[in-house]
């Protein structure tokens, strides 16, 4: 379960990228009519807008991801949250000083053309636009932040796994269900020249070496498949029953066997295909999975 804003995903930049653009733009436009004067839609306006909104967009999301690799919401809510505004309009401010010249030059101004009042005014809607993007993270972290506070332990996740086995409750896709919300049960998967279908129920892990990715089913067998790496494919697997535990390995639910405390926060997890057999592959998840990794139990324990 990965507590993010969800606001960098492309359905909402597409949506709300033009939407403010759109807003403001208008207000503007409105605003610079004088007495008498018809309103007309301010094309060339709305694209800078829309280009400069995705540009700041697009740092901003830089900034938040570098800063989750440096200091997480779950260490230090405060540190993290000066760092996180402090970052942003910084490279929010330094994205649009360079796009404003930038702009200048394409519409071939010269210095002498610059107006400080004008700067001003649009890097005060730039310095908007920043804080209401963090504003979708802030929110969301320091609501990730109190469930980190509440995550169950490994004790009671080694529980739930138990309990699941026991009353053959684990995680299965089911057919009629899927169906009828028109998602898929399945995935396409490359392996050298063949295309095969396989079910999401019956894969127990994926991992990553060297660029190679292979697939483990729940039989025992491996598939060696065309994918690069988990980026192109990940986003295909219902996170409700499969999780990332590293940069290596990706795993169903049903092939978690036991998680173990380990130093400095981090987790060891058991991996085993087939049940039957005694061969269990160890995975050590990081400190920041395993928060995301407890959350998502912790998610679990509540449906």
């Amino acid at each position: 379960m990965n507590f993010n804003p969800g606001i960098h995903h492309t359905k909402w930049q597409l949506i709300l990228i033009p939407s403010m653009a759109l807003t403001v733009s208008v207000i503007i436009s409105y605003n610079d009519l004088s007495a008498g004067q018809s309103f007309h839609f301010p094309v060339r306006l709305f694209i800078t807008l829309a280009i400069f909104t995705y540009c700041i967009w697009q740092v901003n999301r830089f900034a938040y991801r570098f800063l989750d690799k440096k200091i997480t919401f779950y260490d230090n809510d405060g540190k993290r949250l000066a760092l996180q505004l402090i970052t942003c309009f910084g490279a929010t401010w330094g994205t649009f000083t360079l796009l404003y010249f930038l702009n200048l030059f394409i519409l071939n101004r010269s210095i002498a053309d610059f107006s400080f009042s004008n700067f001003l005014f649009f890097l005060g809607i730039a310095t908007g636009i920043s804080l209401l993007i963090n504003a979708f993270y802030i929110i969301r972290y320091l609501q990730s932040s109190l469930l980190y506070k509440e995550a169950i332990s490994t004790e009671k996740m080694n529980a739930m796994i138990a309990s699941m086995e026991a009353n053959n409750t684990l995680p299965v896709t089911d057919t009629a269900a899927v169906t009828a919300s028109n998602k898929s049960i399945s995935m396409i998967v490359e392996s050298g020249s063949k295309t095969i279908s396989v079910p999401f129920s019956e894969m127990a892990y994926w991992f990553s070496s060297d660029g190679i990715v292979i697939l483990v089913l729940t039989d025992g067998k491996k598939v060696t498949t065309n994918f690069s790496s988990f980026a192109v494919f990940s986003g295909k697997l219902p996170d409700d029953t499969f999780f990332q535990l590293s940069r290596q390995f990706i795993t169903h639910l049903q092939s978690i066997v036991s998680i173990t405390d380990d130093s400095n926060r981090k987790l060891i997890v058991e991996l085993l295909a087939i049940k039957s057999v005694s061969k269990k592959e160890l995975v050590t998840v990081s400190r920041y999975r395993s928060q995301e990794l407890k959350q998502w139990f912790a998610a679990k324990a509540i449906q």
